[in-house]
């Protein structure tokens, strides 16, 4: 399944050759945030999915260092 990762944490220019689908996400979402407190996987199918964790760096991201400036307050009043 083509799929394009946009995230803070993806790895720039980097393509996968690992296989996913649809419960490849569920799996990656359970390996990241769910590991700790539960040890089955909701599904048959996200047990047995790729996680895909390797498109990701979530020690390294490049954006982590990017300096985030803050807004300008709006030039008009647009209150009702």
């Amino acid at each position: 399944m083509p799929l394009i990762a946009v995230s803070p944490f993806s790895k720039p220019s980097y393509v996968s050759h690992t296989t996913g689908d649809h419960a490849s996400l569920l799996a990656l979402i359970e390996r990241r945030f769910l590991s700790r407190r539960i040890t089955l996987h909701l599904t048959g199918r996200d047990a047995y999915a790729n996680d895909l964790e390797d498109l990701f760096d979530f020690k390294n991201s490049p954006s982590l260092n990017t300096r985030i400036g803050s807004a300008q307050p709006p030039q008009n009043d647009c209150t009702p």
